[in-house]
């Protein structure tokens, strides 16, 4: 496939697949909104703490006790959720890959506007211990600052609640 690529004979166009590495990515992001919340609604700890990555896992400060406050503030997608899955894709050097989603979820419960991030190492050629959820934050939409920006992966992982 890669031949065929090369040469501009491939069987797929570019645009054919990213729209398959979008509907993967939109399909990621699904399973990750299910299994957070899942934890969440069950107030599961260890479920959401093994949807971390190694790294992250070694490198949070106080997790345990930020997901509990996580689980005390979400009340729950009673009324849905829209994801949209910006993506970071990155070579180094040749054949070194670091791919990231950062799912952003609009989640409504009983008129109560939510937005979820998570941001998650797809690969990591360089540093595999940082695969998985490496930062999970949420806050409610009156919350937003002026001037907010999410983190990222630059800044430290772990569970992040703004009120």
């Amino acid at each position: 496939m890669l031949f065929w690529n090369i040469i501009g004979c491939s069987p797929t166009t570019r645009g054919e697949h990213l729209a398959k590495q979008n509907k993967s990515d939109q399909e990621h992001a699904a399973e990750l909104f299910e299994a957070v919340t899942d934890a969440l609604e069950t107030e599961d700890t260890e479920a959401i703490k093994k949807l971390f990555s190694p790294y992250a896992l070694e490198n949070s400060e106080d997790l345990e006790e930020k997901i509990q406050a996580l689980m005390e503030f979400y009340p729950g997608s009673n009324g849905g959720y829209k994801v949209v899955v910006p993506t970071h894709e990155s070579t180094q050097q040749y054949g070194v890959k670091k791919y990231v989603i950062c799912p952003k979820y609009t989640i409504t419960n009983d008129d109560e506007v939510y937005q979820m991030r998570l941001t998650v190492y797809v690969q990591n050629d360089e540093e595999p211990d940082k695969e998985g959820v490496y930062m999970i934050q949420v806050m409610t939409e009156d919350a937003w600052p002026e001037d907010f920006k999410w983190k990222d992966e630059e800044d430290a992982p772990g569970v992040y609640v703004l009120e």
